[in-house]
């Protein structure tokens, strides 16, 4: 594994093999005994960092949705040994999974997630080729990834006057103007347009709709507040590419996506 940069803005550290107490992690409390939990958790996200680089931005942001009556995540402290190694203060938080889908969204619905590589482009209708964007975390059994995949065409295929009139049939437009807000007042440029596709989809099999939900926030607070819809955003602010090789013809936000394309997980 090399070495790498994690959390833009208020945390920036450097990723390394050498030090496993820092980097990111995924806990699976049920790898491998399916349906064991941990105080009605199944999965964990350890956030990169340790200490004095510990992802507070996240922290703030998370505490903000939830004073705003939006979905976040639930997180805590710690501190965290690795192999009997240095130990380290950690952020950790609930990963989006059954279990969060339970407490937080309910039972009757679906969760999809973005993957980094996505691409938000109807492909046709056979779900292999979506299998690069989207990832279905519930109800694998009874449901599938058919109504992303209608949600795409639509929004490829519709007229604008189609898009302006049905929309709401097709997504919760409240709460994703809620969510788009959110995402620039937290200057969090790597929401779901940003280089790492951050968010999930939440398919109401009641009503039919789609609500958006925000995911990985260590990357708030590092965006632009001059910045204007039409304006290429770096990893560094507005302008150049913050030390990345730029593509020809490209912009700063494409060679952070292709970035993070190469390097994500599919897990």
């Amino acid at each position: 594994m090399g070495g790498g940069m994690a959390g833009e803005g208020l945390l920036s550290v450097s990723l390394s093999a050498d030090k496993p107490q820092e980097l990111p992690w995924l806990i699976k409390i049920d790898e491998y005994v399916e349906g064991r939990a941990y105080q009605g958790h199944q999965q964990f996200s350890l956030r990169p960092g340790s200490d004095e680089n510990l992802p507070l931005n996240e922290a703030v942001s998370l505490e903000l949705l939830d004073s705003s009556d939006q979905n976040g995540l639930r997180y805590g402290v710690s501190t965290v040994t690795v192999n009997n190694g240095e130990a380290a203060t950690r952020l950790f938080m609930e990963n989006p999974d059954k279990g969060y889908v339970q407490h937080t969204l309910g039972d009757n619905g679906v969760l999809y997630k973005s993957y980094a590589s996505s691409s938000f482009a109807y492909e046709g209708d056979d779900p292999t080729a979506y299998e690069d964007s989207f990832k279905q975390v519930t109800k694998k059994r009874s449901q599938n990834l058919q109504p992303v995949i209608d949600l795409i065409k639509w929004v490829e295929t519709a007229s604008d006057e189609e898009f302006a009139e049905d929309l709401e049939e097709h997504l919760d437009v409240e709460s994703f103007a809620k969510y788009a807000a959110t995402q620039n007042l937290l200057l969090n440029f790597d929401d779901m347009s940003g280089p790492g596709r951050n968010y999930y989809l939440w398919y109401d099999l009641d009503t039919k709709k789609f609500t958006v939900l925000g995911w990985d926030f260590n990357a708030t607070f590092s965006g632009s507040t001059d910045a204007g819809p039409e304006d290429e955003i770096s990893m560094g602010g507005m302008g150049g590419a913050d030390g990345m090789e730029m593509p020809e013809g490209g912009s700063p936000a494409e060679a952070k996506a292709k970035a993070a394309r190469a390097e994500a997980p599919r897990g």
